[in-house]
């Protein structure tokens, strides 16, 4: 699927001569069973309404998701009493502008009803210039409870759409596929049932006289060198007195001294108007983060008409190209590629997975979003999965992703369901994709659509038990929303971006099977989706080998610093009933458990609270160090295997941040504190990294540098090499990397060789490390030339010699530390270690005495900390309780005397508070009783 599109724009600012009156406020009034009325904000929710008035405990503390389920299944209402001046009265047409309704709604006005909802994610407009009055006015809506009203579609559908209910550990609500509305918010394996009831974004009224501008966006196409800038509006002009309007459209680019003027008829009705500038003027391109800035520019819009009425949008708007390439990789095995390509350049995606960031959006400050989306930036991320259980994200959100480069895989909201496809739930699909996309299409980070998460495989792998005889209805089902419905409306309405009916798939091989492929998680087609709770994930071989990676996760648990508010002292324990409680996914504790046992020795502490917080740290350290072998064998995997595999391009893990506090596969604890993983991530997403791993009795280390793919055009990419069409083209090689490289004899003088590959010089050193010493007992140094390969294997030994020449009896007794530098450069490639063995069964090391020596504080937000420490220290964790910030390094091991690292607060704080605050753990003092 070849698209060199590109295009952007934020809104920023809104304007209008005609009048725009916000209902928004906190002057509401909510009211429910029980004689219940309390003050009310908008946008807002019922659960937040009525914690703010102490109706309700904090919903997230212990078990409140179960005890406070009385309130899902309640029907509320929103009431506010308005003034509206003779002027604003006059005008000849007033809209009533619902941005969000959550989710069941009845809406009147003065006592009349002027609309019915039932989707959370479409925009309502109704004209209210007969019920509108001057003075006084009364807005009612009466919202329907979400859980009852599932329950009833579910009932009258003429057959059954699975699943009915989610497993028992979830404690959630049923049918969630019968409404269109947050998924996750029945519940789910990392999240609590809060169906909430709202309005949850902007109301308002909108008074004009002729016309009134609904949507604009920008679409921007290069051809044949030149940017074309497309800017495509819809107007509103209903029961115009005559055939048209005269109107006038102004777009400006100040920064390039772009003005333009169009004259634009308005006729009755909506309509859509494309505007089409070719630039002469020179533009930069937005690119994702990391390879370059991503540049935007102010774009203002003003359209006037000749009865009065001024539309003026303020926008950022960039200029980027997007493809999802799909060529046949040829040979003797089946598959096709998967890659983005971005301006032209292949990228390596690195990233992770986004849900919602609370179950009450209301929550979700701005301040918080730019946290959240700021550490995947630092963490070296360039994309994001918004997945489809959750919410199309806010105007905030996307701006945010816009301007760090982050880019943005968009799933529809549709999960790990199958769905009713009668014509009023289609209907209603219709108008929230046109909507969503007319909404969001403005934004350069966008650079998918997805119809849905995971669909495709729940009926091509039979989640719920189909009978064969019934399979033939839901396949078709499927095919009606995702490709009939959702498919055809997202390519009328942006044609500038690929399409992929769900995640994971195979891409244009599922469309060849008829869309519903027989195995959608084939690693030589489209992306893949891997868990595993039973095997090694510390071991590479463990992993597929797929096209792309989409998601794939391990579980841990968040600190007690994070659990803490909403937990008493004697859940702190791992049998305590609230422990259970917060776990949702089925047998969760016991699978974390399992799998710190398979390397690390459990908890040995006699006191309970101390023997679950050293629980929690390990279970961190099992996240990270997974994740981070699973995400180098990703990286590893770019080149071309001789089995047809490989070819790699995506690595986006499960998942970034928390819907609550609790177990989770998350790197960001709710409230925005990094978990090990997080730090790991920052590592192991480099640009320029050592990744060493063990290969029958031998050790390699790759080279992994994504700077190939921004400094030459021309790609000799192990296996690939450029062909005319500007794709990667495969052909089969020989090389160090190859996978079936067999053991030379003279691979001792082999490792120790230089490889010269074409362009600057790189040096790397190996260091052998006892565990009982700080000394290096040995080291080996590899002078190579950094290449155009991404991925390439510069060293191998056999272990065994490794062993003999820094004296260890045993590989228990050492590991290995690499350490790359390119001259003249700072910080060029980031450093690695490799255990031999598991850490449960190494000999020599001892409790190091890690100490805080200094801490230097350059403003109220930065500070260098300087550790000391006698002994080699894994696992090295720092946490500064009450601050909220992130630390440049943590997690990590220490094999000199003494380290540096540096702490960044999102806000000023006290250093000297800071100071005291400040404690470090090291890996062996989970196994010191908690009485020493």
């Amino acid at each position: 699927m070849l698209l060199p599109f590109l295009l952007l724009a934020v809104q920023v600012t809104i304007g209008s001569s005609a009048g725009v009156f916000s209902l928004n406020g906190k002057d509401w009034t909510l009211s429910g069973p029980n004689n219940i009325s309390v003050n009310a904000h908008v946008p807002g929710g019922v659960y937040t309404d009525l914690l703010r008035n102490k109706e309700i405990d904090d919903p997230y503390f212990r078990m409140n998701d179960v005890s406070l389920r009385w309130v899902a299944m309640a029907n509320w209402t929103y009431a506010k009493t308005f003034q509206v001046d003779d002027a604003f009265a006059k005008h000849k047409h007033i809209d009533l502008v619902c941005g969000g309704l959550d989710t069941v709604a009845e809406v009147y006005l003065n006592g009349i009803l002027v609309l019915k909802a039932n989707n959370m994610f479409r925009r309502y407009v109704k004209d209210v210039k007969k019920v509108i009055k001057s003075g006084q006015n009364m807005l009612r809506i009466l919202f329907l409870s979400p859980v009852t009203y599932a329950e009833e579609q579910a009932k009258k559908y003429p057959y059954k759409v699975p699943p009915d209910c989610p497993p028992p550990v979830q404690n959630g609500e049923c049918h969630f596929n019968f409404i269109r509305k947050e998924a996750c918010s029945f519940s789910w394996d990392w999240g609590p049932s809060f169906p909430s009831m709202g309005i949850w974004k902007n109301i308002t009224l909108e008074a004009y006289e002729g016309s009134v501008l609904r949507y604009v966006n920008t679409d921007t196409k290069l051809k044949n060198d030149v940017w074309l800038l497309q800017v495509n509006i819809v107007v509103d002009a209903p029961a115009l007195s005559s055939s048209s309007i005269n109107g006038y459209a102004t777009i400006e680019i100040p920064e390039i001294g772009l003005t333009h003027h169009r004259p634009i008829p308005i006729f009755s009705g909506t309509f859509e108007e494309i505007i089409v500038i070719p630039l002469s003027q020179v533009v930069e391109v937005w690119w994702p983060n990391g390879l370059g800035q991503p540049k935007l520019y102010d774009m203002i819009f003003t359209l006037n008409n000749s009865v009065g009425d001024v539309d003026h949008r303020k926008f950022s708007i960039g200029f980027r190209t997007v493809e999802l390439v799909e060529d046949n990789v040829g040979g003797d095995e089946p598959g096709y590629t998967f890659y983005f390509k971005i301006n032209g350049i292949p990228v390596f995606v690195k990233g992770s997975n986004w849900i919602p960031a609370d179950s009450f959006q209301e929550r979700i400050t701005p301040a918080y979003l730019e946290r959240l989306l700021t550490s995947a930036a630092e963490a070296n991320m360039n994309m994001l999965r918004v997945w489809g259980g959750g919410v199309y994200e806010s105007e905030e959100f996307y701006s945010l992703t816009d301007r760090l480069g982050i880019m943005i895989w968009q799933d529809f909201m549709f999960a790990c369901a199958l769905y009713p496809v009668d014509n009023e739930f289609l209907t209603n699909v219709q108008a929230e994709v046109v909507h969503q996309v007319q909404r969001l299409k403005r934004h350069p980070s966008i650079v998918l659509w997805s119809g849905n998460n995971e669909n495709e495989g729940a009926l091509s792998e039979n989640w719920f038990g189909i009978s064969p005889s019934d399979f033939e209805k839901y396949r078709k089902d499927y095919i009606q929303l995702y490709i009939d419905v959702i498919g055809n409306f997202v390519e009328y309405e942006d044609n500038t971006r690929p399409f992929v009916p769900s995640s994971p798939s195979n891409g244009l091989e599922t469309i060849e099977e008829g869309y519903v492929a027989r195995d959608p998680q084939s690693v030589r087609y489209g992306d893949i989706h891997y868990y595993t709770y039973e095997d090694d994930t510390w071991n590479w071989k463990t992993f597929p080998m797929p096209r792309f990676a989409s998601e794939f996760g391990i579980q841990s648990w968040c600190s007690m610093e994070t659990l803490a508010p909403v937990s008493l002292p004697p859940d702190w324990d791992l049998d305590s009933d609230f422990v259970a409680h917060r776990q949702h996914h089925g047998n969760g504790n016991e699978q974390i458990r399992d799998e710190i046992a398979m390397h690390l020795n459990l908890p040995t502490a006699t006191n309970r609270t101390k023997r679950f917080i050293d629980f929690i740290y390990l279970s961190q350290i099992n996240q990270a160090v997974g994740i981070k072998t699973e995400v180098e064998f990703y990286r590893r995997s770019q080149n071309l295997k001789s089995s047809g595999l490989g070819l790699t391009m995506g690595a986006l893990y499960w998942q970034l941040n928390d819907i609550w506090q609790g177990p989770s596969w998350a790197s960001i604890e709710y409230g925005g504190k990094w978990k090990m993983l997080h730090y790991y991530a920052k590592r192991f997403y480099r640009r320029s990294l050592l990744s060493p791993y063990l290969e029958g009795g031998l050790l390699k280390l790759y080279y992994l540098n994504d700077d190939v793919w921004t400094r030459t055009p021309q790609f000799h990419y192990e296996n690939m090499t450029h062909g005319s069409s500007g794709n990667l083209k495969f052909t089969g090689a020989k090389t160090l990397a190859k996978d079936s490289l067999e053991v030379h004899e003279d691979v001792a003088v082999m490792r120790n060789k230089a490889f010269h590959m074409q362009d600057e010089e790189a040096v790397v050193r190996i260091v052998c490390y006892h565990w009982s010493s700080l000394e290096e007992q040995a080291s080996w140094q590899i002078t190579f030339q950094k290449s155009t390969l991404a991925a390439k294997c510069i060293y191998i030994s056999r272990l065994s010699d490794l062993l003999r020449e820094c004296n260890c009896p045993e590989a228990s007794h050492c590991f290995f530390y690499f350490d790359g530098y390119i001259p003249g450069v700072t910080n060029g490639i980031q450093d690695n270690h490799l255990f031999p063995t598991n850490l449960s069964s190494v000999i020599g090391l001892e409790r190091a005495n890690v100490e805080v020596t200094q801490i230097y504080d350059f403003n109220s937000t930065f500070a260098k900390i300087v550790l000391t420490t006698d002994r080699i220290s894994p696992f090295t964790w720092l946490e500064a309780e009450g601050f909220s910030g992130r630390f440049s390094d943590n997690g990590f091991l220490m094999v000199t005397s003494e380290v540096q690292v540096t702490f960044s607060s999102w806000e000023p704080i006290d250093w000297n508070k800071f100071r005291r605050s400040l404690t470090v753990r090291t890996f062996l003092d989970v196994y010191e009783v908690a009485e020493r």
